[in-house]
């Protein structure tokens, strides 16, 4: 059955909501109790863990959602598919869990983060249970958003009952794992709605290898070029460095991933409208371009411009050193996100996907390769100038790639009003931020919200902008029909 874009945009929106609320409540208590070092201790554990998490997924789920959103009306059809993708997982879920455990023998640095590392991939070995990507297939939002508002809420209440100081670091570490797993679990269990997963000896693995290889690959490069700053900024530096990069980080990702959830509802649409609507298909990618164009500009700057006060608000004035680093992040969401739709949304659906991977893996040398000159020198605002120049790269791949699809459905003047709303946020931020420095840290980020978010609807109302239009013809037609 076709579900509706919007609530799936809504559901997912929501989803990814409380992936930021429930952040909220608890990462500014576990920044302030665990300390820099130990914080720093976690994430660095997570970026080496993260590689495995990795290996064990093996680019399966993008591949996985790519063939089965073509099959998903046929029952018989997609349940075989993923019962072999399944296995498939499991194996290289075992190899991965088999390596991890080497790694944390042999005598490195890493041996010294052997325990946070070992609970840390608890959440490896229980990874292929989540079947996201069938839930993703089956545009099964609904339950998606439950679960996750429910171990979110669950793992709240675990948090503030039993960290208490930075002695508990590991208990901190293996509660955050248990929720992960908690989750996959239940993925598991309910993916019975749909299809009945087993393992079968018949994987069809010479048939499916190429593409998965390829999407693993670009897996692999994007990895790197996400987690190895925290690695080798953790290698290089000290926890105390990791630790400022990795609120900043936080910050990013957050932001990131509620543009990036209205994406990914969409991605199953896009496979589907290619080989059924390629009018359609367009008409949905320049609306995600133009969306993408007016929102993420101003979200980017409002960082900017509450850079000290969101880190303050989130972690206490103890990480302010990462202040100029989450400014340098800000900028990236930009090309992330631009990235993501041109990637994911257009290469990936046109059967692209050589030209993801090679744009990923020249992000990633490029990334690597720079962290280890930067880093040394600039220490985490070194980490995050590579991060922009990688996602800058990505997106300028991307559109070069796509330019023959891409090239008809930009419209510079959405790109022109954004631009021009956003140095007028900048412009009217400068003194309002004079006006409310002996106010109170909440009301001050409020009023900057308010205000900054006035001056720029009012700059796309008068140059007429057509994605605010549009929004509001969305909203009144809405409420029209709730007055019916």
């Amino acid at each position: 059955m076709k579900k509706s874009l919007t609530i799936n945009a809504a559901l997912s929106s929501l989803r990814t909501l409380t992936t930021i609320i429930f952040p909220l409540i608890t990462y500014p208590y576990i920044t302030r109790v665990l300390s820099v070092e130990n914080i720093g201790r976690v994430n660095f554990g997570q970026s080496v863990v993260s590689y495995f998490v990795l290996l064990a997924g093996f680019g399966i789920s993008t591949f996985a959602i790519r063939n089965g959103s073509q099959i998903r009306e046929n029952n018989e059809q997609l349940n075989l598919f993923a019962n072999r993708v399944f296995t498939i997982n499991i194996i290289t879920t075992i190899i991965s869990c088999g390596l991890l455990v080497i790694v944390t023998i042999l005598p490195t640095k890493v041996a010294t983060y052997r325990t946070i590392i070992l609970l840390q991939g608890l959440t490896v070995a229980i990874s292929p249970l989540a079947v996201d990507w069938l839930y993703t297939i089956e545009e099964d939002f609904g339950y998606i958003t439950l679960r996750s508002i429910v171990i979110q809420l669950l793992s709240v209440v675990l948090m503030f009952t039993f960290v208490k100081s930075e002695n508990d670091v590991y208990l901190y570490v293996a509660l955050t794992s248990m929720s992960t797993s908690l989750g996959n679990i239940f993925n598991f269990l309910h993916s019975k709605k749909y299809v009945k997963l087993k393992l079968v000896s018949d994987t069809h693995w010479n048939e499916y290898k190429s593409s998965i290889l390829l999407f693993f690959v670009n897996s692999i490069a994007t990895t790197i070029y996400i987690n190895s700053d925290t690695t080798i900024l953790g290698i290089l530096k000290d926890d105390y460095s990791v630790g400022l990069y990795s609120v900043a980080v936080k910050i990013y990702t957050i932001v990131k991933q509620v543009f990036n959830a209205v994406i990914a509802t969409t991605i199953p649409r896009l496979a589907y409208l290619r080989n059924n609507d390629v009018r359609g298909f367009e008409r949905l990618t320049k609306t995600m371009i133009s969306m993408a164009t007016v929102f993420t500009i101003p979200a980017a700057v409002g960082i900017i411009i509450l850079r000290k006060e969101i880190i303050t608000l989130i972690s206490g004035s103890s990480y302010l050193e990462a202040a100029p680093t989450l400014s340098i992040l800000a900028v990236a969401i930009f090309f992330g996100v631009l990235a993501n739709i041109l990637a994911n949304g257009v290469l990936i659906c046109m059967g692209r996907e050589k030209y993801v991977v090679k744009a990923t893996i020249v992000s990633a040398i490029e990334n690597a390769t720079l962290n280890f000159i930067f880093i040394p020198i600039f220490s985490q605002n070194g980490a995050a100038f590579t991060t922009l120049l990688a996602e800058m790269t990505v997106f300028g791949m991307s559109l070069y790639y796509s330019r023959d699809v891409i090239i008809r459905m930009v419209d510079g003047s959405e790109f022109r009003n954004a631009i021009l709303g956003s140095v007028l946020m900048l412009l009217v931020s400068c003194h309002l931020m004079n006006l409310l420095s002996e106010c109170d840290l909440i009301i001050r980020i409020a009023a900057v919200i308010v205000v900054c978010s006035g001056v720029y609807t009012l700059v796309l109302l008068a140059f007429k902008d057509k994605v605010l239009r549009n929004v509001i013809s969305q909203v009144k037609k809405k409420l029209h029909k709730k007055e019916d």
